[in-house]
């Protein structure tokens, strides 16, 4: 019974939140015979020497202030942090100010919880910083009478750090520079540190993109070593015999993009056969061809792993000669793709698959825009449109919505959640924001795509071989628990059973075009884990897909890189050179590069909302309550399109309550409550440009009587 007491405590800190029986630690530690009636003496010790606590039914928890527990540490605008111990960064342990000693946002920390409060989550010290986030960080120069410093930017990375004067003059005042940290902040000592690189002047739109990448440790440039690599490989393109290749050039294929793209990954053409059946071709830019795996291009591509797209400005995983050159089906020119050819009967189901390697010549470059008007018959044919590839867009059209109603009855997940598109003028600086469009031409594309990338997985998974998945879990049962109870509160129900995905859409179905239907959104995708790449077929969930993989973007996706070197070998009758544990480091990878991505751009929308209304405070604007939470609720305008928050100390009198089952803030007193949904008028009285937030005042609401 050799350190009993601590390999006891070590269990019970894995999950200091639950408990375990005496028989469960027993079991647990491997005890038998006399080892297990020498178990009660040892746990009635620690319990009175408060190391344990004993509950009902023999069952005992670790005492918090004995509990480690190690995490992200994810820092708040207020000031406080959270210790999340998943890579979901799901706020697990409350950090009060005073308690977050030197560490900053990201880092990994070991951290000792704090004596329970009834009234209050669990809370925690950080004790120890285990690995720095940040090494590296943007932030304003300012030279003062007692010296250099550099403000982050960024609030959550902590105060000013201390370093030595530039030699040459800055460009600009107060310019925005990278420094290096040298020495990290203690609870009683500031950071110190040196410029690395002047970034440019404050007022540069694109200097502000630049910071971001900067905080986020996104690679920015590419080496001089990588571009000679990718002008080369873009002067001689074909690294192999084109002749090997199944010849589509005959074939009328096209490209349907957003209307600055240039990056075209996915090329497509569709043929009615005599009996009525569909055969489609989704050709995709043979990436492989031109980045070899091991290569100088494949090594900078895997660090990457995804393109970065901000408004007016691409942080591309490939250099531009080949992102925007030689990989980029542009038309007419020839181009080596990977194919999936779909045949499919005439209600959608597919009834055969094949894929192989080929040439193309594509005919047409068409935008979004241009599709949407053919389809809403707005335009019979564009300009300069071949009839060759005008008259599939019927057929496209129709086999996109069989394919949408497919994947609906299965239990797929249609979302209508709206996101932001910002316009910019020529400096890079945000002149418009307003709600994206998705229209029938995103709609086509994507019910092609998601169709080519799911075969794909069958075909791969079918013949057993190692592969990266795109997986999406189902919700937890606690999550759903809580959805079902908003969804009573607004007069729908859904059944938790097997045919969960089936039942969801059908409650989306049901609300649509109703009030509610904004907030059953919401809360849905709230509570539905993030999709992740994967070496283990877990299914898609939001798809209702049983197995389901990223192939149809290669150039600017690593994953779909990743897939296409499965799928080549294994056309070639060769054993991929990936095995299931390269796989499963490459999807944690991958899903790390994508959050990171994600988060990013993310910022950058949030930053040009924030300096559009900087523009504006004063103004008035009429909106709707998108969310609500017991602190105020936030109002989303439709022009701009953008979110703020009107705080509850910002409301007219009452003493408002958060009722969470109905997720609005209510006044008993006057009888009235705020929802999701209800129209408001606003003044903008407040924006932070570092906290990236905006502050609204009420100006009118017309009250509603709680029913």
């Amino acid at each position: 019974m050799e350190n009993i007491d601590s390999k006891i405590l070590e269990l019970l800190r894995i999950s200091p939140q639950r408990s375990l029986s005496r028989r469960d630690l027993a079991a647990r530690l491997g005890l038998k015979g006399q080892q297990r009636k020498q178990l009660t003496a040892v746990l009635k010790r620690m319990v009175r020497r408060r190391q344990l606590i004993l509950l009902r039914g023999d069952r005992y928890r670790v005492k918090e202030s004995y509990v480690r527990v190690e995490g992200t540490l994810s820092m708040h605008p207020r000031g406080f942090a959270f210790v999340c111990t998943d890579e979901t960064r799901s706020a697990d342990w409350y950090v009060a100010p005073q308690h977050i000693g030197g560490a900053m946002d990201g880092d990994l920390v070991r951290a000792r919880l704090l004596p329970r409060r009834s009234d209050r989550k669990g809370a925690a010290r950080v004790e120890q910083v285990l690995h720095r986030a940040h090494t590296t960080l943007a932030g304003r120069y300012l030279l003062r009478a007692d010296g250099a410093r550099v403000e982050p930017l960024n609030p959550a990375l902590g105060e000013a750090i201390l370093v030595s004067a530039l030699k040459e003059g800055p460009v600009g005042e107060s310019p925005i520079v990278e420094v290096r940290i040298t020495d990290y902040a203690t609870a009683n000592r500031p950071a110190r540190g040196r410029v690395v690189q002047v970034l440019g002047p404050q007022d540069d739109p694109l200097v502000d993109i630049r910071a971001i990448i900067t905080d986020r440790h996104l690679p920015a440039d590419f080496s001089a070593n990588v571009l000679a690599e990718a002008r080369r490989i873009a002067a001689q393109p074909f690294a192999e015999d084109i002749s090997e290749r199944v010849d589509l050039q005959a074939i009328p294929v096209m490209t349907i993009d957003g209307e600055t793209a240039q990056d075209f990954d996915d090329a497509v053409a569709v043929r009615q056969e005599a009996d009525g059946q569909i055969r489609l071709w989704v050709c995709i830019a043979d990436v492989d061809s031109y980045v070899r795996q091991g290569s100088l291009l494949d090594t900078v591509a895997k660090e990457r792993g995804t393109s970065v797209y901000f408004p007016g400005f691409c942080l591309p995983m490939l250099p531009e000669e080949l992102s925007h050159g030689v990989c980029s089906l542009m038309p007419d020119q020839l181009r080596p793709v990977m194919v999936a050819e779909l045949l499919f009967d005439q209600s959608g189901a597919q009834l055969d698959g094949r894929f192989y390697p080929a040439s193309i010549r594509s005919r047409a470059r068409l935008t979004y825009t241009q599709v949407a008007r053919v389809a809403q018959q707005a335009d019979d044919s564009p300009a300069g449109m071949p009839d060759e590839v005008m008259s599939q867009l019927p057929i496209l059209l129709a086999l996109s919505n069989l394919l949408k109603k497919k994947r609906f009855e299965r239990g797929g997940l249609d979302l209508e959640i709206p996101e932001a598109e910002v316009m910019v003028d020529d400096r890079g600086a945000a002149r418009q924001i307003r709600q994206a469009e998705r229209n029938e031409a995103h709609q086509l594309i994507e019910s092609l795509m998601l169709a080519a990338n799911e075969a794909v997985a069958r075909f791969l998974t079918d013949r057993g071989v190692p592969m990266i998945y795109r997986i999406h879990e189902r919700p937890k049962p606690d999550k759903i628990v809580d959805l079902q109870k908003l969804a009573k509160e607004c007069g729908y129900s859904f059944s938790a059973g097997r045919q969960l995905a089936t039942e969801l859409q059908q409650m989306l179905s049901a609300v649509d075009g109703h009030a509610e239907s904004r907030l059953l959104n919401q809360q849905l995708l709230r509570s539905l884990p993030q999709a992740v790449y994967s070496a283990e077929n877990l299914g898609h969930f939001g798809l209702g897909a049983n197995c389901y993989c990223h192939f149809t973007s290669p150039i600017r996706r690593y994953p779909d890189l990743l897939v296409h070197r499965v799928l080549k070998a294994i056309l070639a009758q060769r054993c991929p050179s990936y095995d299931s544990e390269a796989f499963k480091s490459l999807a944690e990878q991958a899903s790390r590069q994508e959050r990171r991505a994600v988060e990013a751009e993310r910022e950058v929308v949030d930053l040009r909302r924030c300096q559009l209304m900087e523009q504006r405070i004063g103004e008035e604007f009429v909106g709707l309550i998108a969310s609500v939470a017991e602190f105020g609720f936030f109002v989303e305008l439709h022009q701009p399109f953008l979110q703020g928050l009107v705080h509850i100390s910002r409301l007219p009198g009452g003493d408002y309550r958060f009722d969470p089952g109905k997720f609005c803030l209510v006044d008993h007193h006057r009888r009235s409550f705020f929802r999701v949904g209800d129209r408001v008028r606003v003044r903008v009285v407040k924006v932070d440009i570092g906290k990236r937030t905006i502050d609204f005042a009420l100006v009118d609401h017309e009250a509603k009587p709680i029913v």
